[in-house]
């Protein structure tokens, strides 16, 4: 049985996708950014080149991740500082008074129980330098490992903007394409629903074909403003990945026309994807850092040798006081430090194991993004073929009712009839030109292309031999 819901009910549901939508924009930063500066006057012409500038330098998920990757620096220094000398300087006066009883030195013949009050003056420079620190090194290999593990995941930000944009400006061009159907459907549904008239003036249709004309043209005008609704919605999501300046007016350069692209062969997309996708890379930097980590805590039971030394001027003024230093090598040893020492080793194997599972996990994913990817653009291609000729045919039976309509020998049924399978077709061509369009992108992103190479892809050209 059928589920009806109440006309109530319905603003209310679409008010909660509504919401929704803009929630889940709201939360992801990729489709976000900082806008910087102004509204101009005159349209901006955009190619997808051009967005692609534009969204590497203000979306905000790759702000977002460019701050990350300092934090990543920071943290690298921290773990730097085991190696790093540390110097210190400190002026010291103090007027004191002792109590020499108080240490021991009691009952000395010609000895005060008390000495003073007398000055001190002392201005030194300290000096700790390690020397050998075998879990220090590994902590400074971590924190190097950690950093390019950053800077991958920089880069594989930037690998999503790129999709994320080139994926929202395909959409702008399928919805732009929809609007251009739509206003085509609504003149042929007018000029269709004119001529229905002069017949039925004329005594040639009866009544009802006029009606039934009407309804059309109608239905045709809500797919004509739901069209351009979507399409001012797609606009607006674009400007805001880019980073437009709000209100800014803009027009798209590339008509994304369909160009088929040669299947690669999947091996070598898989071996190209595995030595250049940032998200690999990073997982492998991870692994790299996680080993690091394991072998600095292992190394904390082994001794460690630092030099400390100060250089200082020391006396009862400062026009008195004599230059003193003292050197000191000094080695340590930890004796017992088990239970700490212990939950180190155990937490560091136990992340070396998951960064290695996920890192398996990811190459294996890898393999079947690109194996989906290629089915998706194979299946994509077909459907392109088949919308067109299915446009075609849709296109040249229209014309046929149309012109059998006109000669009297048959009602605005079959144009009706007509008028929906050509704008079934054309919505079917205009998907199926997306949804190729977008498998190139998607292939190109599961083979770790850079922004040029997406462009060069969805050209139709395949750069997969000559990655610079």
């Amino acid at each position: 049985m059928r589920r009806i819901i109440p006309s109530m009910a319905v603003p209310l549901l679409l008010l909660c996708l509504g919401v929704a939508r803009i929630s889940a924009q709201q939360q992801n930063p990729f489709l976000g950014s900082a806008p910087a500066g102004e509204a101009t006057g005159p349209p901006l012409t955009l190619s997808l080149a051009d967005a692609l500038e534009r969204g590497l330098r203000q979306n905000l998920g790759v702000l977002l991740e460019e701050q990350r990757l300092h934090q990543v620096e920071g943290d690298r220094w921290r773990l730097l500082a085991g190696l790093l000398p540390d110097a210190s300087a400190a002026i010291n006066e103090a007027r004191q008074k002792v109590n020499l009883a108080a240490f021991g030195f009691s009952g000395f013949p010609g000895t005060p129980d008390v000495i003073g009050p007398f000055n001190v003056f002392d201005a030194r420079v300290a000096v700790t330098q390690p020397v050998l620190d075998i879990s220090a090194i590994y902590e400074a290999r971590q924190g190097s490992a950690q950093l390019r593990a950053g800077q991958h995941a920089y880069e594989d930000a930037r690998h999503v903007v790129v999709l994320v944009v080139t994926d929202l400006y395909l959409q702008v061009i399928a919805a732009q394409s929809r609007v251009d159907a739509a206003r085509a459907e609504f003149a042929t549904a007018e000029s269709l629903y004119v001529l229905a008239v002069d017949q039925n003036n004329a005594g040639v249709v009866p009544r009802l074909d006029v009606l039934r004309a009407d309804v059309e043209r109608k239905t045709a005008a809500q797919r004509r403003i739901a069209a351009e609704n979507e399409t001012a919605r797609a606009r607006t999501a674009l400007a805001r990945a880019i980073g437009l300046p709000w209100m800014q007016a803009y027009s798209l350069a590339d008509a994304m026309a369909y160009a088929p692209l040669q299947d690669p062969d999947p091996a070598m997309l898989r071996q190209k994807a595995f030595a250049h996708r940032p998200d690999v890379l990073r997982a492998q930097a991870e692994v790299e850092a996680a080993r690091a980590s394991a072998s600095a805590a292992r190394a904390a039971r082994l001794p460690s040798v630092t030099v400390d030394g100060n250089y200082g001027w020391i006396g009862s003024a400062p026009a008195t006081a004599e230059g003193t230093f003292a050197v000191a090598a000094n080695v340590h040893v930890p004796l017992f430090a088990a239970g700490e020492t212990r939950a180190r080793e155990i937490d560091a194997q136990a992340g070396l194991r998951q960064r290695e599972l996920q890192l398996q996990d990811l190459r294996a994913r890898v393999s079947y993004e690109i194996d989906t990817a290629l089915r998706d653009l194979g299946a994509a291609a077909q459907q392109v073929e088949v919308a067109r000729s299915a446009t075609d045919a849709a296109a040249e039976a229209l014309t046929q009712a149309r012109d059998r309509f006109g000669a009297g020998v048959a009602t605005n049924i079959e144009v009706v009839q007509a008028q929906q399978a050509a704008a079934a077709a054309r919505e079917g061509y205009i998907a199926a030109l997306y949804a190729h369009n977008i498998a190139k992108a998607v292939l190109a992103k599961a083979v770790g292309a850079d922004e040029q190479q997406f462009i060069r892809i969805l050209g139709g050209e395949s750069p997969w031999t000559n990655r610079r």
